[in-house]
């Protein structure tokens, strides 16, 4: 399956849409382009990626600490039977 490249222009229609929404959430200073393709404007613990800020077995994600629970599920049930 082959994707279509996109045109220059529709490049251009997306990073204006990407504009006005920084300017919506961030208000209507001149700063506010510069979050256009990233919209965490700082690194605070709540903005940026939890594995950085939290400690321990919450570190891990959803599907990381599922699969371990699954695993160590498989082992015990492998040694009862």
């Amino acid at each position: 399956m082959k994707y279509k490249h996109r045109t220059r222009a529709e490049r251009r229609l997306f990073k204006s849409r990407a504009k006005q929404r920084a300017e919506k959430v961030f208000g209507g200073d001149r700063k506010s382009y510069r979050f256009a393709d990233n919209m965490k404007s700082c690194s605070c613990w709540m903005c940026q990626n939890p594995r950085r800020s939290q400690k321990g077995s919450k570190k891990l994600t959803i599907q990381e600490r599922r699969f371990i629970e699954e695993s160590t599920n498989d082992i015990e049930h492998s040694i009862i039977n």
